[in-house]
């Protein structure tokens, strides 16, 4: 009688288990999250590095307002200079149009990003900026953080 009923009742639960799993881990897209890693580090700036953040803070902004067309994004760009701060896909004009493209550097993480930035800017000690890297999508990002920030993921 046990055994009946357990041949009954575990493999459909079973396979309806697998099921909500699968959906969960496709939904949340919870295979690049769990395999995600934050890294913090420390970087000396220059006034001219410091300007330089300013005027890439307010062109996000702008992308983020809707205020620019793709087309206008493209001649307009303005990619940050330092590399410490930065990865190539805000520094490289084709990786950062093509992270537009595919919708991953969409208005919403742009605009949560530039938060982050520009909160980072105005706390600006005078010696160093912390940034924050992590990998997403086979892409790697960094920028500029201010620790006591929460970290949002990307959707």
């Amino acid at each position: 009688m046990i055994r009946k009923f357990l041949k009954d009742i575990i493999p459909k639960s079973f396979y309806a288990y697998l099921l909500l799993l699968f959906f969960f881990l496709y939904v949340t897209n919870a295979p690049e999250t769990l395999n995600a890693s934050l890294y913090f580090r420390d970087v000396e700036m220059t006034g001219d590095e410091y300007r330089d953040l300013l005027h890439v803070i307010l062109y996000y902004k702008e992308i983020c307002k809707n205020e620019l067309s793709e087309e206008s994004i493209e001649e307009k760009w303005i990619g940050p200079k330092n590399t410490e701060l930065f990865s190539n896909a805000f520094t490289d004009k084709d990786v950062f149009l093509e992270l537009r493209k595919k919708n991953i550097l969409n208005r919403k993480n742009l605009q949560e990003m530039t938060e982050m930035m520009e909160k980072a800017w105005s706390r600006y000690d005078g010696e160093k900026m912390c940034t924050i890297s992590f990998n997403y999508d086979g892409y790697e990002f960094k920028f500029p953080y201010y620790p006591d920030d929460k970290i949002r993921y990307l959707k």
